[in-house]
Formats: C-alpha cells, structure tokens, sequence
C-alpha cells in the first residue's frame, strides 16, 4: 500500500518540478536579456557623443568656407569659350579636406542674382583632396561667350555679372568674390570640374 501511495504521487511531484525548472529558466533568460539590451544602449550613446566629423579615410576635418579664401585664375578664352580655374586656399591652422564640386551665383548690379547653371561634367574625377596650412585646391569653370536658344542676338546675352558667390563643397555659407568675364551664355551655364589638389599651370 505504501509503494501504491507512493507511485500515485510521482507524476504530480514530477509535474511541480518541471513547473520550477521552467520558471527559473525564463527568469533567468530575462535577466540576461536585460543586460544585454543594456549594454547595447550604452555603446550607441558613447559612440555617438564621442565622435568628431571628418572626412572617411582622409584624417582631416572638412574644409569649413570661414578658413578658406576663393579666388579666379586667369581666363583663357577662345571660339566663344571662356574657361578659368577656381581656387579655394586654406588660410586655417590646420590640413582640410574636401571633395567634388564647388557651388556658384552669379550677381550682376546691387548683387542681385543672375541666371546661373552650374553643371558638373567638367574633366577629372571627384577624389578626396586634403589641403594643407597656406596651399590650395582649383577645379576648371567653362562657360559659353555666344548667344543661345532664346537669347539677345544682339546686346549680351544674358545679365553682366559683377561678383559671383562661390560655396565650397559640403558648406552652405559661400565666399563672395569679383567676377569680371563679362556674361555667361546659354542661361548662365557653368561646366565646372571636380576640385584637384593645387593650381594648374596656366
């Protein structure tokens, strides 16, 4: 009888224990996602609050337009075509880098903007350019000097620009400069090349 009593209870007792087992163990897997989940949020916040803004492979901060002066080369002209070098010089205390394109506006009398169309398929490919203290990056501008579709056949063809804003890549704020080329044609359009390290020699 004592055997009988003693085997009816087992299957309840084995039930109590695999009830334990099972609690214990979702406990215990909640604990350590708990502390994952927690190490993950410290890492994200950590990374964030502790990088600083540079340019992928270069090891130097983005040229900001404050430590950069702009500036035109030479023209060369020729056929109705202008063309000239655009210059960014690095007057910080520090190497820069930067690259692609530079950004422009034309403005003609009491700086009001005129029609302006950069385009970027001029010669060479972008690639990353780190400027050094006191040197300088130039890209090529070139532009049309005869009348297009819709425009005067007979006075200028579009608006005299006076100065023109020249934006460096990645910047907002532009560097406003002299421009002293007469008219740009086909509704202002400029071909402009991706900015190399240095000036060509002209």
């Amino acid at each position: 009888m004592r055997v009988l009593r003693w085997l009816d209870s087992v299957p309840r007792r084995a039930g109590w224990f695999a009830t334990v087992v099972v609690v214990g163990s979702l406990l215990t897997a909640c604990g350590g996602g708990g502390k994952s989940l927690a190490s993950k949020v410290t890492t994200t916040s950590s990374t964030t609050t502790t990088s600083t803004p540079t340019t992928a492979g270069s090891g130097a901060s983005p040229c900001a337009t404050q430590q950069l002066s702009a500036s035109l080369g030479m023209v060369g002209a020729g056929a109705g075509n202008r063309q000239v070098q655009v210059i960014l010089t690095n007057h910080g205390s520090a190497a820069c880098s930067m690259i692609g394109y530079v950004g422009m506006q034309l403005l003609g009398a009491g700086s009001q903007p005129v029609p302006t169309n950069v385009v970027r398929d001029g010669p060479g490919t972008p690639g990353m350019v780190v400027v050094a203290p006191g040197r300088q990056a130039s890209g090529s501008l070139h532009w049309g000097a005869i009348a297009g579709s819709g425009e005067s056949q007979t006075g200028p063809c579009e608006a005299t620009p006076q100065q023109v804003e020249v934006t460096p890549p990645n910047q907002v704020q532009p560097r406003t400069i002299g421009w002293s080329f007469g008219p740009v044609c086909e509704q202002g359009r400029i071909d402009a090349g991706p900015l190399q390290l240095g000036v060509p020699a002209q």
